[in-house]
């Protein structure tokens, strides 16, 4: 049993250590292990252990590091737009292509595979506005000469405010022949 148990985390670990992913970066002039982890959707703590660093206060420029990243991976489908999958991921679209080096003229063709960065702490969904969907109305009455919105009104037992708004009329006077009208 404990034969199996150690051979059990040992594939664990293998699984673990396969399915990290990193990248290299090269420190500029000015970089901190806090901005480079903002960067790169990481933590400052996982460069360090990623790189045994002793002091994380310490590091200049050209130095080469391997920054631990988790990038999804997404298979293009027909119709994937880069707007539909940073919403969906919750990052951006200018992330999306300079993770995967694409310029706005970059076509992506289905079948093709992008690097998904980390969702962004300041990412904002954009806002959509609730759609007003005006309710279905299956009645309609054609405006005939010498007709008037309260007539037409009486007729039906309904409010002929409720006729106007119904059919975005303000002024119960500009009706004309041929109209059609929807009854509510």
């Amino acid at each position: 049993m404990k034969k199996l148990l150690v051979t059990l985390i040992f594939l664990l670990m293998i699984v673990g250590v396969a399915s990290a992913q990193s990248t290299t970066y090269v420190v500029k002039q000015g970089d901190t292990l806090a901005k480079i982890a903002g960067r790169y959707g990481t933590t400052v703590n996982a460069i360090v252990q990623s790189n045994a660093i002793v002091n994380p206060n310490r590091i200049y420029a050209g130095m080469v590091l391997h920054i631990p990243t988790n990038y999804r991976v997404h298979h293009v489908r027909y119709g994937d737009t880069l707007s539909e999958l940073a919403v969906h991921y919750h990052t951006t679209v200018a992330a999306i292509r300079a993770l995967n080096g694409l310029t706005p003229s970059t076509i992506s063709y289905p079948g093709d595979i992008l690097l998904i960065p980390p969702p962004s702490y300041n990412y904002h969904a954009p806002y959509h506005p609730p759609v007003y969907h005006p309710p279905i109305y299956h009645n309609t009455y054609v405006v005939k000469h010498g007709d008037t919105m309260l007539r037409i009104a009486a007729y039906y037992g309904i409010n002929v405010w409720d006729l106007a708004r119904a059919n975005s009329i303000y002024n119960l006077n500009r009706i004309y022949t041929g109209q059609v009208l929807v009854i509510p």
